[in-house]
Order: structure tokens, then sequence, then C-alpha cells
């Protein structure tokens, strides 16, 4: 059996939380709600950063109806002064309160005639990857419920979503590859694994991790294979293959079809992609979400191999 690698979060974990150095322009903190509901088709990515020492806020937001993107907005730029992670965040289109910590929030977007008002539940505890106090990521899953207004028309939705709260160093520069997937199929069975290539993590630039929840067990990530098929316009996930392997030499494959897409970008020229998708592992459905930063220029491995100069 695993040992315990995932902990469970207090109420502190809800808190705005205050940069080591006032020196790091790359600290910054975040909240993000991914959703999708199945059989409406509807769903939604919402996201918003701070960076405290820069004195600037962003907000990320789509929602996607029967693959087509019906509202998207994206501002890095943005003054900080609503933004209280611990209780209420009003910017952009955005509007979020916290109803009770690490369980409730109701969400609120509004932009040009889109709309949606949405509860978010948690299902499973707000976990982390480390006991230490400074641990600068917590987790879960939930269900949203309440409605979504475009083109004319309001959609009842009650669907499977994805919360998080980040803080701490960030520096995007250093990002090379970014895989991350998601899956809800019932309440005790979930997971969320990624995989990435960044020259800032020692010692090799690669970090393979996650968990899947079973029937009341956590079962930790060593290893995953995350294979995505892209669309035509080189940016929007449309299938993906995903193979985890963990420490008890155990493995799970899960299918995904994507249904809705969009692109976001961070600092340093970072994009990378969410998608609504629909998981298949064995008889079971499932639906849930992918990121994907795809490698956009050779990194120092491949650099190596051409025998590539600095200039080059």
């Amino acid at each position: 059996m695993s040992e315990q690698f995932l902990f469970k979060c207090d109420v502190e974990d809800e808190l705005n939380h205050v940069p080591i150095s006032a020196e790091d322009e790359h600290w910054q903190e975040s909240w993000c709600l991914a959703w999708f509901d199945p059989h409406t088709r509807v769903g939604g990515f919402h996201h918003i950063g701070l960076a405290r020492n820069r004195n600037v806020a962003d907000a990320w937001s789509w929602i996607s109806h029967r693959g087509e993107v019906v509202q998207k907005y994206q501002n890095n730029a943005l003054p900080p002064d609503n933004v209280d992670f611990a209780t209420r965040i009003k910017l952009g289109p955005l509007e979020v309160s916290t109803i009770e910590p690490l369980v409730r929030r109701r969400i609120l977007m509004r932009d040009g005639g889109v709309e949606a008002s949405l509860d978010f539940t948690a299902v499973t505890d707000a976990v982390k990857f480390s006991a230490d106090s400074r641990a600068s990521h917590w987790e879960h899953s939930g269900l949203v419920e309440g409605t979504a207004t475009f083109g004319g028309r309001t959609i009842s939705v009650r669907g499977y979503a994805f919360q998080y709260r980040s803080w701490g160093p960030r520096d995007w520069a250093t990002k090379e590859t970014y895989r991350w997937a998601w899956g809800y199929f019932s309440k005790d069975f979930q997971f969320s694994v990624f995989n990435i290539t960044d020259s800032g993590i020692q010692p090799d630039g690669h970090l393979e991790k996650g968990y899947v929840l079973e029937g009341g067990r956590q079962h930790r990530v060593v290893k995953v294979d995350i294979t995505v098929g892209m669309g035509g316009d080189g940016v929007s996930p449309e299938e993906v293959t995903l193979t985890a392997w963990t420490d008890e030499d155990a493995a799970y494959r899960f299918r995904g079809h994507c249904d809705g897409a969009s692109v976001h970008t961070h600092r340093s020229g970072f994009m990378m992609a969410d998608a609504c998708t629909n998981w298949v592992h064995g008889d079971r459905i499932g639906a849930g979400f992918v990121e994907v930063n795809e490698l956009k220029r050779p990194n120092a491995r491949l650099r190596a191999q051409l025998n590539l100069g600095s200039d080059d």
C-alpha cells in the first residue's frame, strides 16, 4: 500500500499568502475552477491570478457548448484591488465568493451577453502533496450546479469540477512542456496527473506525478504518459490517451475525447490549451479536463543532439 502522500488541508490554506521575498517577481497566487457537464455539453474554465510583487492581476474565462467556445476573456494586466482569495474576488468578468472554506464557492461570470451562475460543492477533501506548511498548492474534485446563458437561452448545468489554489514562485520561462489531466467518474473514483519538462526542476528537468482515488484509497502515480492528438489549429486538444503507473506496480489507462477547448497565456511567451474531456476507462465513463503546453522550440536536450550553438 502507498505511504501517505496526500495531506488534508486546513482552513489556513484558504487564506491569502504573502511572498517570502518582496523582490521575487515570479511569485504568484491563483485560484482556478475547471468544470464540464457531459450531458448538456457545457463546460468552462475560470482562473484568477495575482502577482503581489508586481502589483498586477490576471483573469481568464471561457465557456464552451457542444465543442464551440461561446465566451472568451483574458486580461493579464488588471489592477489587483479586489482580489481577496479568502473571501471574495471581483476581477474582469468574474466574481468568486467563498461560502464555506474548502467546501463551497459561488462563481458568477458576466461577459457581454454571456452569463454563468455556478455553485461549487466539494466531493473530496482538499489535499496537498506535502505535509510541509510551506506547501504551495492544493486541489480537489466536486460538483457544480447552476445555469449558463448565451445565444439568447439559458441552460441548467450539473457537472463535474476541479478546483485548485496555488501560490509561490512560478517562472514560466523555464516551462518547456506541460500536460495535466483530471477525470471524475464517481464520488469514489477520480484521477489527477501531470507530466512536466522544466529546465528549473532538479535534477533532470522532468517531473511525473499525481494520484488515482479509488474505493476510498489513494494510489500514488509515479509515471504517466499523456499522448494528445491536436487539432488542425495546432493548439486545441482533440483526443487523449493516458497511462498512469502507481508505486504498487498497477496501471490505469484512460482514453479521452475533447469537447471544447481554448488557450491561455502567461508571461515569457508561455501558452497552454485546456479542453473539456469525456473519459473512458474500461466500461466506465467520466468527464474532466486536459491541459497541454507543447514544445515550441529546441530545448537543451535537443540542442545537444542537433549540435546547436547559443545563437542557432
